[in-house]
Protein backbone atom coordinates (compact mmCIF):
# COMPACT_ATOMS: atom_id res chain seq x y z
CA UNK A 1 0.00 0.00 0.00
CA UNK A 2 1.34 3.39 -0.99
CA UNK A 3 0.64 6.30 1.33
CA UNK A 4 0.71 9.85 0.18
CA UNK A 5 2.41 12.63 2.08
CA UNK A 6 -0.88 13.97 3.43
CA UNK A 7 -1.63 10.71 5.24
CA UNK A 8 1.88 10.66 6.67
CA UNK A 9 1.41 14.21 7.86
CA UNK A 10 -1.98 13.58 9.50
CA UNK A 11 -1.08 10.27 11.18
CA UNK A 12 0.50 11.90 14.27
CA UNK A 13 -2.66 13.97 14.78
CA UNK A 14 -4.82 10.84 14.67
CA UNK A 15 -2.49 9.01 17.06
CA UNK A 16 -2.49 11.98 19.44
CA UNK A 17 -6.28 12.25 19.36
CA UNK A 18 -6.53 8.52 20.11
CA UNK A 19 -4.17 8.87 23.06
CA UNK A 20 -6.12 11.83 24.42
CA UNK A 21 -9.39 9.96 24.04
CA UNK A 22 -7.98 6.90 25.83
CA UNK A 23 -6.84 9.14 28.71
CA UNK A 24 -10.34 10.58 28.98
CA UNK A 25 -11.90 7.13 29.21
CA UNK A 26 -9.15 5.57 31.36
CA UNK A 27 -7.20 8.42 32.98
CA UNK A 28 -3.67 7.57 34.15
CA UNK A 29 -4.42 9.14 37.55
CA UNK A 30 -7.17 8.50 40.12
CA UNK A 31 -10.19 10.75 39.83
CA UNK A 32 -11.22 12.66 42.98
CA UNK A 33 -14.25 11.28 44.75
CA UNK A 34 -16.97 13.79 45.62
CA UNK A 35 -18.73 12.99 48.90
CA UNK A 36 -22.50 12.57 48.42
CA UNK A 37 -23.31 15.31 50.97
CA UNK A 38 -21.39 18.05 49.14
CA UNK A 39 -23.41 18.38 45.98
CA UNK A 40 -22.21 21.27 43.81
CA UNK A 41 -25.82 22.24 43.09
CA UNK A 42 -26.74 22.94 46.71
CA UNK A 43 -26.69 26.68 47.25
CA UNK A 44 -25.51 27.36 43.71
CA UNK A 45 -28.26 29.87 42.82
CA UNK A 46 -27.61 31.86 46.01
CA UNK A 47 -23.86 31.86 45.36
CA UNK A 48 -24.47 32.99 41.79
CA UNK A 49 -26.76 35.78 42.99
CA UNK A 50 -24.14 36.97 45.49
CA UNK A 51 -21.42 36.82 42.85
CA UNK A 52 -23.67 38.64 40.38
CA UNK A 53 -24.30 41.44 42.89
CA UNK A 54 -20.56 41.68 43.62
CA UNK A 55 -19.76 41.95 39.92
CA UNK A 56 -22.48 44.58 39.42
CA UNK A 57 -21.18 46.61 42.37
CA UNK A 58 -17.61 46.43 41.09
CA UNK A 59 -18.73 47.46 37.60
CA UNK A 60 -20.74 50.39 38.99
CA UNK A 61 -17.78 51.49 41.11
CA UNK A 62 -15.44 51.28 38.12
CA UNK A 63 -17.90 53.30 36.00
CA UNK A 64 -18.09 56.00 38.69
CA UNK A 65 -14.29 56.13 38.88
CA UNK A 66 -13.95 56.39 35.10
CA UNK A 67 -16.67 59.04 34.92
CA UNK A 68 -14.88 61.10 37.57
CA UNK A 69 -11.58 60.73 35.73
CA UNK A 70 -13.19 61.76 32.42
CA UNK A 71 -14.75 64.84 34.02
CA UNK A 72 -11.47 65.89 35.63
CA UNK A 73 -9.64 65.48 32.31
CA UNK A 74 -12.32 67.52 30.53
CA UNK A 75 -11.99 70.26 33.17
CA UNK A 76 -8.22 70.26 32.79
CA UNK A 77 -8.58 70.47 28.99
CA UNK A 78 -10.97 73.41 29.32
CA UNK A 79 -8.56 75.22 31.66
CA UNK A 80 -5.63 74.64 29.32
CA UNK A 81 -7.61 75.80 26.27
CA UNK A 82 -8.64 78.97 28.14
CA UNK A 83 -5.00 79.56 29.04
CA UNK A 84 -3.94 79.13 25.39
CA UNK A 85 -6.66 81.50 24.16
CA UNK A 86 -5.64 84.06 26.77
CA UNK A 87 -1.98 83.88 25.67
CA UNK A 88 -2.94 84.12 21.99
CA UNK A 89 -4.91 87.32 22.62
CA UNK A 90 -1.81 89.05 24.03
Amino acid sequence: MVRNSREDHEFPKVALMGALFRNLIHPPYPLPQIPPTSSPRVGAPEQLNVRSRDVEEQAAQELRRLDLEIRSLQDERTRLLAKVVKKMKR
